[in-house]
């Protein structure tokens, strides 16, 4: 689990040539530090693929920090068991992926 306060010491921008990440599990039990993470991923434009499995607890807040557009080089993503007991942030999401 990493605190809100713990991402929000990294600067906008500062990721913008990461090309992929994996944060599995990060987000299972609690949605703190989602928000910021998502945040920060709104700047990484190179995003090629992202891994969130078992992140259940992100919620539309997060996905919303992600403008339309922002993951044009998106080839491949993984949600799996995100939305198996809640479509908390499901069409914010998809939203955010018809653009890739």
């Amino acid at each position: 689990k990493i605190p809100s306060s713990a991402w929000a010491q990294v600067p906008d921008g500062s990721w913008e040539k990461l090309k992929k990440c994996n944060f599995t599990c990060c987000f299972r039990n609690s949605d703190e530090g989602a928000v910021e993470l998502l945040r920060l991923l709104q700047h990484c434009r190179d995003l090629e693929e992202v891994d969130f499995p078992q992140c259940e607890k992100i919620p539309s807040s997060a996905w919303e920090q992600v403008p339309d557009g922002s993951w044009q080089k998106l080839k491949k993503c993984n949600f799996t068991c995100c939305f198996r007991n809640s479509d908390e942030g499901a069409v914010e999401l998809l939203r955010l992926l018809q653009h890739c």
